[in-house]
């Protein structure tokens, strides 16, 4: 039961329909046959509208935004005791929807921060627990690989226009990188561009704290395939629950910006190689998911057809996707 509150509406008219037709029907009666009907009608819906996608453009990641879910929101009740587990009763939900990942090339959980989850230790934990839900539906529904998972984030909290602070960024970014992520999705939307204040505002962080964090994580994503994974994989982390990140050693990288210099350059780019203690570091706390055709503790042998995960990923590394337009 997961149509509650503004979309009570969907349960109270398939209930009026039922009893239009069965008017002697009990409560009880109409209440069962309007879950079949609703429940039915929705799933044909959702597989069609998949299968029609993947005729249409079949070389795609198709997915449903939002699913899986966790509804992971009691940290504004529980601040001081919120773990920020999914409830067993949704992941158990979760389960049920088999047919929807068995239908799905990809998933497209959402991790947008609350504003009561600003620079807080929930803010980590609500973020972990919904990309390891996400992880765990991937590996369950594809004989021999799992399902690349996309999370959708934000440059702002919920509902306004703060953007994120250097905390939260790793706590969103970082986080879905370190448990294996295929790649992050920011979406934005008018409140972005509805003023030049404002688009400055999205335009300036861009181009700062997010950009350069974008960066640091991408570039060492890729490091990190290419060293522990021969570049046939993705890393992430041993122990899900450890604080450990995919983060460049600011002793042996450095973040530069483009100059007239070298104008050829994307307008943030990482200097530097991988020291012995960074490889040491990579192989010590993360190992490999390996992609579709490669298996191995490294990646380094060849697999089956269904071995390993989608081909379709983004290379050696996490992806990063910006969607919302700068009309500054």
């Amino acid at each position: 039961m997961r149509n509650w509150k503004p979309k009570d509406v969907y349960q109270e008219v398939s209930r009026e329909l039922v009893k239009q037709r069965q008017p002697s029907w009990s409560p009880e009666e109409v209440n069962k046959q309007a879950v079949f009907e609703f429940e039915s009608a929705a799933r044909q819906f959702m597989v069609r509208t998949l299968r029609y996608a993947k005729s249409f453009r079949p070389k795609q990641l198709w997915g449903y935004y939002l699913f899986p879910d966790c509804y992971n929101h009691d940290y504004s009740k529980n601040k001081e005791s919120y773990t920020g587990q999914c409830p067993d009763v949704e992941k158990t939900r979760n389960d049920q929807l088999a047919w929807l990942w068995n239908e799905s090339l990809a998933l497209y959980p959402s991790i947008y921060l609350d504003p009561l989850l600003a620079s807080t230790p929930n803010s980590r934990k609500f973020v972990r627990a919904r990309v390891m839900e996400a992880m765990r539906i991937s590996r369950q529904h594809h004989e021999g690989y799992s399902l690349p998972v996309f999370v959708y984030t934000r440059p702002t909290y919920s509902r306004k226009m703060d953007v994120l602070s250097q905390p939260d960024l790793i706590s969103t970014i970082g986080e879905s990188a370190a448990l294996g992520a295929a790649g992050v999705i920011f979406w934005g939307d008018v409140e972005y561009t509805k003023n030049r204040e404002s688009c400055q505002t999205i335009k300036d962080y861009m181009e700062g704290d997010l950009g350069r964090y974008i960066v640091n994580v991408t570039t060492a994503a890729q490091h990190c395939s290419t060293t522990l994974c021969q570049g046939q994989g993705r890393c992430l982390r041993k122990n899900s629950t450890a604080n450990v990140f995919l983060h460049l050693n600011p002793a042996t990288f450095q973040l530069q910006h483009r100059d007239e210099e070298q104008p050829q350059r994307p307008l943030i780019w990482a200097k530097g190689h991988l020291s012995h203690t960074d490889i040491h570091f990579l192989q010590t706390h993360f190992r490999c998911h390996c992609y579709q055709g490669w298996q191995g503790n490294s990646c380094q042998q060849p697999a089956g057809p269904h071995g390993g995960a989608p081909g379709l990923l983004a290379p050696m590394g996490l992806g990063v996707l910006l969607v919302f337009l700068m009309w500054c």
